[in-house]
């Protein structure tokens, strides 16, 4: 996750004491996707007390465009029993997240 997560300062922090805890309670949700023995894409998701949220989605850049990123979505949009979760995207990343918004796949 660090390695895809420049962005992101303190995020291995925020995953020790918030998703893995979150995790064990069943309120957080991890999706991994690995290709060769290696993390490829994962999204983590969030469902408590009345909030649907996707907390992140990262794809490996070698693997952008591959389809890997709506994957993710699914999966996390599946666990969430929702179409509509809370979602933030930074007006940077907007474009890579484009074609998801648009629903292309």
């Amino acid at each position: 996750l660090v390695p895809l997560s420049g962005d992101y300062p303190g995020i291995d922090l925020w995953f020790q004491h918030k998703v893995v805890p979150g995790e064990r309670l069943g309120t957080r949700y991890v999706f991994r996707v690995g290709r060769n023995g290696r993390l490829a894409a994962l999204g983590i998701a969030k469902n408590e007390l009345g909030e649907k949220k996707i907390c992140t989605v990262r794809v490996h850049p070698s693997y952008f465009g591959s389809g890997l990123g709506i994957r993710v979505f699914d999966n996390l949009l599946h666990w969430l029993q929702t179409d509509r979760p809370h979602l933030t995207v930074s007006e940077a990343k907007l474009p890579l997240f484009q074609r998801i918004f648009d629903g292309h796949s």
